[in-house]
């Protein structure tokens, strides 16, 4: 066992050797803020004239 994690950590950077030995658990205690809208000139058209902001993709 002590020969697998020599090999381990020798193959990681310090940093990874760090977390790897904190054993960090993250919790998530809320929902994740995302961006309303890109302000872009094409949207503020829209949006000064009143009209819906049409979702671009690359299949158009």
């Amino acid at each position: 066992m002590t020969e697998l994690a020599r090999e381990r950590l020798h193959e990681m950077t310090a940093r990874q050797q760090a977390f790897d030995l904190l054993e960090l658990q993250v919790v998530i205690l809320g929902d994740v803020p995302r961006k309303t809208r890109a302000d872009d000139g094409i949207s503020e058209w829209f949006r000064d004239r009143d009209r819906a902001v049409p979702l671009l993709t690359d299949e158009a």
